[in-house]
């Protein structure tokens, strides 16, 4: 189930668990044809992972309506981890994407539940994929070591000052992003912002992992790293219409100085992670 360090090499390739839960919802980061390119590079060796897909294409779905399983657990950056859970589809159905929610053991009292993101469902395989970032060696151990969860959504956007911006086209926005907000870009790029034609410019304090790297590299944005290139020159360079961060509350409190000292005047959404 557990496949840590998720990039262009998997451990699972040429063993009876491929093709994996990643290849149904066409996430495999080995295969270039499951990854939408029309020619294959990947080394596979015994088997084809595309070829195992077409015909021997596994299923993970449910019937219970009682808890999701976990089918993948992926370590992208340290304590950051993508979390792919199977359900019922009817568990499932009034599950909206970049939403709060929590989970907890089904065997544990509801006090132990961890606070997640749900990043988006895929309905006709019964999957829903969620973001989970690690506070404590104990609250790792005991998520990765769990068989099956309870899923309380809220229903609420995990990015608080969007909705303005959300009825606005072709603005300029600046995106900051921490590891754990990484998590969240390609599903807000997609989803809410590329298809208001908005001009994107993201921001990160950490290189970009593999997995983040593969998922934006096909998107119209422009990406800059703190090591490279200055903050607040980029800010004033790019002189944008709205800001969002996806961060913790220190870093929320920092853009919003450095917007205030820069004498930008500007809207700023931020993340309710902590």
């Amino acid at each position: 189930m557990y496949n840590y360090h998720l990039t262009g090499e998997c451990p699972l390739t040429n063993t009876p668990e491929c093709p994996c839960v990643l290849a149904n919802i066409r996430e495999c980061p080995v295969c270039n044809h499951l990854q939408g390119e029309e020619f294959c590079d990947c080394q596979w060796d015994k088997s084809c992972v595309y070829l195992n897909y077409k015909f021997e294409k596994k299923s993970f779905a449910v019937n219970s309506s009682e808890g999701l399983y976990p089918v993948k657990i992926v370590s992208i950056t340290k304590d950051c981890y993508l979390v792919y859970l199977v359900g019922s589809i009817e568990s499932l159905s009034n599950i909206s994407p970049l939403t709060k929610a929590y989970l907890w053991p089904t065997r544990q009292l509801r006090s132990y539940r961890f606070p997640v993101v749900v990043l988006r469902t895929y309905l006709e395989e019964g999957i829903v994929v969620v973001a989970f970032q690690a506070s404590c060696t104990s609250d790792k151990s005991m998520f990765l070591h769990t068989d099956a969860f309870f899923l309380e959504c809220f229903q609420e956007p995990v990015i608080l000052g969007l909705k303005s911006l959300l009825d606005l086209e072709k603005q300029k926005v600046f995106i900051y992003a921490n590891a754990y907000g990484q998590l969240l870009l390609e599903q807000l790029a997609t989803s809410w912002l590329l298809p208001l034609q908005h001009q994107l410019t993201i921001y990160c304090d950490s290189p970009l992992s593999s997995w983040a790297a593969r998922k934006l590299k096909k998107l119209p944005v422009n990406i800059y790293y703190s090591n490279t290139t200055p903050l607040h020159t980029l800010l004033v360079n790019t002189a944008p219409a709205y800001c969002c961060t996806l961060g913790n509350r220190a870093e929320h409190k920092k853009i919003a100085c450095l917007l205030s000292d820069l004498r930008l005047n500007i809207p700023q959404a931020v993340s309710l992670f902590d």
